[in-house]
């Protein structure tokens, strides 16, 4: 059935509006979701925008994907960013009738974002700052299979998520029980000391964090203190470019964001003069698809 149902088929744009705003939308509503600089964005933020800006997927019966999640999250985002460079600038004044409330004016804050994004775009670029753990379990130098490796690693790493969601770990602690884990070492990956902890700044639509595009998407799609779910890293099919390795799976990962802003655009000597110096040893990716083969 259509999310809106037959008798909303026909509705009025305000009508439809109003019902993706109330609790019993896709996401609850009133339930703050991410926190980006000095503003809390809540449910009903994401399913304003979803129904605004993908409706045909928003309103359909079927599931929605990480992709299209990312996608609106990514975009709300941006927008509370725009809107606190624009008064950090002294372009707006924010308050609370379209900024920071769980009861905003969404046709106001529009109006003022629209106004904003071509005074600040241009001088100022979405940037993440954040910090990956990973698990890689494809490697053929280990006294198991792959697929036990798999096993092995989805069991670790789903361990590791509960502990960091819970506070009781912080990324570096996760990262260092990966490196000093004998079983990983062993039978999962053996460069795990390498692979297990890496921190990132990603400017978003300049030099990648990661090698693949759903995972760069990942990182813009979460707010400051936020985790990604635990991610797999899967390589695309093509054969020329990865040979074996071709739309195999290779790790799984999770990404924390620790800070979001807009910040002047970087040269490129600039960019990584901001990496920390353990990324600055990969060039220009945190992680490196050839380490652990």
């Amino acid at each position: 059935m259509h999310l809106l149902g037959q008798a909303k088929k026909n509705a009025s744009f305000a009508d439809k509006k109003a019902f993706v705003l109330s609790e019993g939308a896709r996401f609850k509503s009133f339930t703050p979701i991410l926190t980006v600089g000095a503003e809390t964005l809540y449910g009903r933020d994401l399913n304003y925008y979803m129904f605004l800006l993908q409706f045909d997927k928003y309103t359909s019966s079927k599931p929605l994907t990480d992709a299209d999640v990312d996608k609106g999250l990514s975009e709300l985002i941006y927008y509370s960013l725009i809107l606190q460079k624009a008064q950090e600038l002294d372009l707006v004044t924010l308050d609370s009738s379209f900024y920071n409330s769980n009861t905003k004016d969404f046709t106001k804050r529009n109006e003022i974002v629209s106004q904003m994004i071509p005074l600040v775009s241009e001088r100022f670029v979405d940037r993440a700052e954040g910090e990956v753990i990973a698990i890689w379990f494809q490697n053929n130098f280990v006294p198991v299979s792959p697929e036990s490796g798999r096993e092995i690693a989805k069991r670790k790493i789903d361990e590791l998520y509960s502990r960091l969601t819970s506070g009781e770990l912080t990324m570096q602690d996760a990262g260092k029980l990966i490196a000093e884990d004998q079983e990983i070492i062993e039978k999962v990956d053996p460069a795990a000391v390498g692979n297990a902890y890496e921190s990132f700044v990603a400017e978003k639509d300049g030099i990648p964090v990661f090698v693949l595009d759903y995972l760069n998407d990942a990182v813009f799609s979460l707010g400051e203190g936020q985790f990604s779910t635990v991610l797999t890293m899967t390589l695309p099919e093509d054969e020329e470019l990865y040979g074996d390795l071709s739309g195999q799976d290779l790790a799984y990962l999770i990404i924390k964001v620790n800070k979001r802003t807009l910040g002047e655009y970087s040269s490129t000597e600039e960019y990584f003069n901001k990496l920390p110096q353990e990324s600055k040893q990969d060039g220009d990716v945190v992680i490196n698809i050839k380490r652990g083969k």
